[in-house]
C-alpha cells in the first residue's frame, strides 16, 4: 500500500547503494565493458523471518469481534533469486525476483485448487538489458530495474525505465525516463493501454569528482502525473547527497530534497494547488572505542492545514530513511508497511525523528546491538492533536554462522504518544498502550 500512496519515482543510482533491508538488490553497475561468460551466473539470498508483537496497534482493548485475536505473529520464508548473464563484452542481461509471503501458518503445499491463494507470492522485480555503446563511456539500460534518488527520501522503487549514462575517470552523468504503473486506466489487453492518463518521471543526475574526502551526488527529477483525470500534476524535485569522511571522526552524510510544482484543479473550488515541500536527513557513522555507532536525524515538512491558501507543504515521502528503528521508520529486517514516519507524511503531519544505532563485538562472530529513537509530528491537527509519535528501544544480536549465513535476534518495546496512537490505532485513537515485540531472521546468500 505504501508504494501506491506515493506515486513518485526516481532514477537508479550506482555509486550510492544503501542496503536497508535483507535481500535488497544491488545498485547499478555502470561498467564500460563486461567479461563475456559462456553461462549465466545464478546468485541470491534466502531469508526466514520470525515476528511476534503483543498487538497490531497501541490499543490493548480486547477485540471481541476480531477472529484472529489481538497479537501478531508469523514465520515467513522469502527467496530472492538473481540471474545475470554477460552475453558479450557489451551486453548484460539480469533477472531478479522475490518469492515470498510463504507463511508457515497458511502455506498449504497440497495441490488443492480451493487454497491457491495460500501459495507463495511471486514478484518480478528486475528484468533488464544493459548495452555498452560503441562510443567509449556511453551506455544504456532498459527494462524493469531498481530506481532511487541520491537520498532515497523522494523515491525508491522497482519500475520500468530507460536509463542512459556517460562516465569517464572524473565524471558521471545519467538520464532516466520511467513510467509509474497504473491499475485504474490501464487494462490487461494491449488495446486497453495508452499514454493518456499516465505518470511519467524524468531525471538527470551526476556524481561530481571527489574532492579530498567528499562525495557530491546531485539529481533533478521532473514528474508529469496525469493519473487524476483533468488534474495533472507537475512537480520538480532537486535532490542532493553530500558525504564527508572525517577519518577518526567518522563519515557524515547530508540528504536534502525540495519538491516544488503545481497540481491543477486540486485545491478548493477547483483552484490550482501549489506544492512547496522539503525533507532533510543527517546521518553519521563513527566509532567510540570498540563500539560502532550510527546516528540519524530525519525531517519531513508538514502541511499547514489551511485548505484555503492553495499551498501544500507536506512532503511526498518514499517511506525509506537511514534510521535503524523498527516502528518509527521502515523495518530494516523486513518491511512491515506500517512505519509511523510514512503514516505521518501521508497524513501531512510531517515528522522529526532522531535515532541512534550501536553495535559492539562480543566475539569473533557475535555482535550485540541496540537501537533507540524518538519521533514527533510537526503539525498536530493531522495527528489527533498530539505531538509525540513515540519512543523506541530495541536490543539484539548479530551472529555470523559462516561467510554466507547470518542470524539476527532482537526484542524491543515502543511507548507511543498521542500522535502515534491517532495514526496507528483502528478504533480508539486516543489509546497509547505500549507495544512489545521480538523478531528473528536467518539469511543465507549464494
Amino acid at each position: 500500500m505504501k508504494r501506491c500512496l506515493l506515486p513518485v519515482l526516481s532514477l537508479l543510482l550506482g555509486l550510492f547503494s544503501f542496503h536497508a533491508t535483507l535481500g535488497a538488490t544491488e545498485g547499478i553497475d555502470l561498467q564500460e565493458t563486461f567479461r563475456q561468460e559462456r553461462f549465466p551466473t545464478f546468485s541470491g539470498s534466502l531469508r526466514t523471518f520470525f515476528l511476534w508483537k503483543n498487538d497490531s496497534d497501541f490499543d490493548d482493548t480486547e477485540p471481541l469481534f476480531n477472529e484472529y485475536g489481538q497479537s501478531v505473529g508469523y514465520v515467513d520464508v522469502t527467496l530472492f533469486p538473481r540471474l545475470t548473464w554477460d552475453i558479450s563484452r557489451s551486453v548484460r542481461v539480469q533477472y531478479y525476483a522475490e518469492v515470498g509471503k510463504a507463511f508457515w501458518s497458511r502455506s498449504d503445499q497440497e495441490p488443492i485448487p480451493e487454497v491457491v491463494e495460500t501459495r507463495p507470492v511471486y514478484i518480478q522485480k528486475e528484468l533488464w538489458t544493459q548495452l555498452c555503446l560503441p562510443w567509449k563511456g556511453y551506455g544504456t539500460r532498459v527494462g524493469f530495474q531498481y530506481i532511487h534518488d541520491p537520498t532515497l527520501l523522494f523515491l525508491e522503487k522497482y519500475v520500468g525505465a530507460l536509463h542512459a549514462f556517460y562516465r569517464d575517470d572524473s565524471l558521471e552523468v545519467r538520464f532516466t525516463a520511467l513510467q509509474v504503473p497504473d491499475t485504474v486506466y490501464e487494462g490487461f489487453s494491449f488495446e486497453e493501454n495508452n499514454f493518456q492518463n499516465d505518470n511519467f518521471v524524468f531525471a538527470l543526475d551526476t556524481v561530481l569528482p571527489a574532492w579530498q574526502e567528499t562525495r557530491l551526488h546531485l539529481a533533478l527529477f521532473f514528474q508529469w502525473d496525469r493519473t487524476d483525470v483533468n488534474r495533472p500534476k507537475l512537480l520538480w524535485a532537486p535532490c542532493v547527497n553530500f558525504a564527508l569522511d572525517l577519518n577518526r571522526w567518522g563519515t557524515w552524510e547530508l540528504d536534502a530534497v525540495l519538491e516544488a510544482g503545481r497540481w491543477q484543479n486540486q485545491s478548493i473550488n477547483n483552484r490550482d494547488l501549489d506544492i512547496l515541500a522539503g525533507a532533510l536527513q543527517i546521518h553519521g557513522s563513527f566509532s567510540i572505542g570498540r563500539a560502532a555507532l550510527e546516528s540519524n536525524l530525519l525531517f519531513l515538512s508538514p502541511d499547514d492545514g489551511d485548505p484555503h491558501n492553495g499551498l501544500d507543504t507536506g512532503f511526498q515521502y518514499s517511506g525509506l530513511s537511514k534510521s535503524r528503528t523498527l516502528i518509527l521508520t521502515q523495518n530494516w529486517i523486513m518491511d512491515q508497511y506500517d512505519n509511523l514516519d510514512e503514516k505521518a507524511a501521508v497524513s501531512k503531519a510531517g515528522a522529526l525523528i532522531a535515532s541512534v544505532f550501536c553495535r559492539l563485538p562480543l566475539a569473533k562472530t557475535l555482535e550485540a546491538f541496540g537501537v533507540t529513537g524518538y519521533g514527533m509530528v510537526l503539525e498536530k491537527r493531522f495527528a489527533g492533536g498530539g505531538r509525540t509519535l513515540g519512543a523506541e528501544l530495541d536490543a539484539g544480536l548479530f551472529w555470523r554462522l559462516a561467510d554466507a549465513a547470518r542470524v539476527i535476534v532482537l526484542g524491543g518495546v515502543f511507548v507511543p504518544g498521542k500522535a502515534g496512537g491517532a495514526l496507528q490505532n483502528e478504533i480508539l485513537l486516543t489509546a497509547d498502550d505500549s507495544m512489545y515485540y521480538s523478531q528473528a531472521a536467518v539469511e543465507v546468500t549464494f
